[in-house]
């Protein structure tokens, strides 16, 4: 789940009660929750009027007049479509960084030769200096870590080559510092892995971090982490900020 880290102007963490709607469940949201302005067809209560799930399936729709994160899981019963909307205590500073976890559930097949690496589906043009981690291998290459040295549409190079040649491993993608072609997983808790970025520039990619059990919480650096070999338990986030927030999208 995406978690407060800080706010840009200093400012603790401004938590409201905002309207919040979800047609797909009785009420929807989960604690961490990134959420937006309802967006969705005129008529129901969360068009414009109360706040749903930043998940959209069209990525540039993604987190389009964002607010922030759910502070609870909402369980108001009364959400129900033209009746009414539940309301649930949120995270609204305009200026907010939050923390949000790379998925790896969605992790992709890749292959490799030396030291290209290639996405099943291609992946995208301009992700210079971001990060490929190995999820699961075909091969000895789980969970080495790798800085993306040159991208191309379609594959990149990384900074040394794998232990071995890959051939049936799943993989990730950690976003270079300053991208801005940001997806969300379903549920808008983490950020999910897509072979090629989708056209949205809502979310913005301010660090990246990494955890593991050999690992406090630290940036990701070049001279620290290239051909690191980390381990089952290595988590990956970023902070993000809000480009296109609902009170301050000017």
């Amino acid at each position: 789940m995406a978690k407060f880290h800080y706010d840009i102007t200093g400012a603790e963490p401004i938590i409201r009660d905002v309207p919040f709607y979800d047609a797909s469940t009785t009420a929807g949201g989960a604690l961490g929750e990134l959420i937006m302005l309802g967006n969705t067809a005129a008529g129901s209560d969360d068009y414009g009027v109360a706040f749903q799930t930043g998940y959209e399936g069209t990525q540039s729709q993604q987190m389009v007049d964002g607010l922030g994160i759910l502070q609870e899981t909402v369980v108001d019963g009364t959400n129900a479509a033209g009746v009414s909307f539940a309301y649930a205590k949120a995270i609204i500073n305009p200026f907010a960084i939050y923390l949000v976890e790379y998925d790896q559930s969605s992790a992709v097949a890749f292959t490799t030769s030396t030291t290209t690496w290639t996405f099943t589906g291609t992946s995208e043009d301009d992700i210079d200096l971001g990060w490929a981690y190995v999820v699961t291998s075909g091969a000895t290459n789980a969970y080495d870590l790798r800085q993306i040295t040159a991208a191309a549409s379609g594959s990149f190079t990384i900074d040394s080559a794998l232990t071995a040649t890959e051939t049936g491993g799943t993989g990730i993608k950690i976003l270079p510092v300053n991208h801005r072609l940001v997806d969300l997983t379903a549920d808008a808790l983490k950020i999910i892995m897509l072979a090629a970025a989708g056209s949205g520039v809502s979310l913005h990619i301010v660090e990246n971090y990494v955890k593991s059990n050999g690992l406090n919480i630290q940036p990701l650096r070049a001279n620290l982490h290239r051909a690191k070999k980390l381990d089952s338990g290595a988590k990956f986030y970023a902070d993000v900020c809000l480009l296109d927030h609902v009170y301050n999208n000017a």
